[in-house]
């Protein structure tokens, strides 16, 4: 095979999720094969127990080699949990080569600078994304490669992990017969999946639920503006309803997926629905309505506690699209509804992009598989990557623009995303006038 093969490794609480795909171009992957293996050595999205994870991820890539006939190689991985932290960093770099303007070196520079800030000793920083670059302490560029001047700054939002947690994902990995090439931000490589370039652009707040936690950010001016995960996620709303109806936790996962709503406004019948009892307690019946509150409370608390977190940080007022409810607990009916409640803001379901993937993609294009896909693509406001791509040509100045350059052409095969795409459609429309 020609192309590179690169493996996206999902190691979730309750599932690990492997997919194989061969490289087309920077941002196109042909999927060859996926697999999937239950999992329950994570506890709220770290691992926990490396023997029980190490033979999770070996049945799921596994699966996905016997599918893809070749084996994993170049596996990504994603890391999520409240390990998790992140701080904002400014530095700069003189521009020193003859020519004066920003080479492939000078942004190493600035990623080697910020590398050597003394951080936590128990912390290893994951990536390095700018907010913003300033040249010669003028207005800020989005792309400074090939930009005449003096000076080269950085705002950097920097993203850290707890190295023993770091350490676990690696030794669980090798356990399972393999090497982690890279490890990923999961909300990163979620948001890579099932962002739109102009969501990213106006204010995006995406929600990733998982089983074990809850991965939030916020997209504005192409950069990110806030980061954070929760340690309420799917699997505590299941264990509510197994409480709540004396069930065990299949069966609660089921009436769950089956009969639940996030909100009783999105409720279509409220049915009477079979509980199954338990030793000699008898089956019993009850109300969607009722099975919907427990989940509500839960849910409502969840979007509650993101939605006082952004307003600490005043960052809300940068949720100019709306809200994208991506992972396995965008699944659950009606949750756009309850966000929309919550938060004052349109939302939609997040898929994973198919303008990005081909070959065996269609059985996964599913919100949870948004991360895994995610893992395949480049975070394009990395630049801690050493992969900056070829030089470009030099720019004549700082407002200059290459004429000769046409604007690419977005894909026509993009769905319809109901009153969420019509309420982005009308702010485009505004800024486009002005």
């Amino acid at each position: 095979m020609k192309n590179e093969i690169i493996t996206g490794l999902d190691i979730g609480s309750t599932k690990v999720r492997a997919v194989i795909a061969e490289k087309i171009d920077r941002n196109r992957f042909k999927i060859l094969g996926s697999g999937e293996a239950d999992c329950d050595g994570l506890l709220k999205g770290e691992v926990s127990n490396i023997i029980s994870t190490a033979e999770s991820i070996k049945n799921a890539i596994k699966a996905a080699e016997a599918e893809a006939e070749v084996e994993a190689t170049n596996i990504v991985t994603g890391i999520s949990g409240e390990n998790l932290s992140s701080i904002r960093s400014r530095n700069y770099v003189s521009i020193t080569n003859d020519e004066q303007v920003v080479t492939v070196d000078d942004l190493r520079r600035l990623k080697s600078d910020i590398q050597s800030i003394s951080f936590s000793k128990d912390m290893t920083i994951l990536h390095i994304l700018h907010e913003e670059f300033f040249v010669d302490r003028q207005g800020s560029v989005s792309k400074p490669l090939g930009v005449a001047c003096s000076r080269l700054e950085a705002a950097n939002y920097v993203v850290m992990g707890s190295s023993g947690a770091i350490h676990n994902i690696r030794k669980a990995v090798k356990k399972a017969g393999y090497e982690v090439s890279d490890l990923k931000m999961q909300s990163l490589a979620s948001a890579s999946a099932v962002l739109e370039p102009a969501e990213k652009d106006l204010g995006i707040l995406m929600i990733d639920i998982g089983s074990g936690c809850t991965d939030v950010l916020i997209y504005q001016g192409n950069a990110i503006r806030f980061s954070r995960v929760f340690g309420i996620a799917g699997n505590r709303v299941t264990l509510d309803i197994k409480e709540f109806l004396s069930v065990i936790e299949e069966e609660a996962e089921l009436l769950k997926l089956d009969y639940g709503y996030a909100t009783e406004s999105a409720i279509i019948k409220d049915d009477l629905i079979t509980v199954k009892g338990v030793g000699p307690r008898p089956s019993t019946k009850i109300p969607v309505s009722l099975l919907t509150q427990i989940i509500k409370s839960r849910v409502a608390e969840l979007f509650k506690m993101i939605n006082n977190e952004l307003e600490k940080a005043d960052v809300k007022n940068k949720i100019r699209a709306g809200i994208v409810i991506t992972g396995g607990g965008a699944w659950l009916k009606g949750i756009t509804d309850l966000a929309e409640q919550v938060f004052g803001a349109p939302a939609r379901i997040g898929l994973p992009d198919e303008s990005h993937f081909e070959g065996e993609f269609g059985k996964l294009n599913k919100p949870d598989y948004s991360s895994v896909l995610g893992l395949l693509l480049p975070i394009e406001e990395d630049f801690s990557s050493d992969d900056e791509g070829e030089e470009p040509k030099k720019k004549k100045g700082f407002f200059t623009r290459n004429k000769a350059e046409k604007p690419v052409k977005q894909d026509s095969k993009t769905k319809s995303r109901s009153k969420f795409k019509d309420f982005l459609s009308q702010i485009k429309s505004q800024f486009d006038d002005l």
